[in-house]
């Protein structure tokens, strides 16, 4: 589904930067 692959590469940045930020 690239809606679906869309949704995670939209996000999937903001994932990382979180985490990078809780660490």
């Amino acid at each position: 589904d690239p809606k679906f692959r869309e949704f995670l590469e939209n996000h999937s940045s903001q994932l990382q930067h979180a985490s990078d930020e809780e660490l």
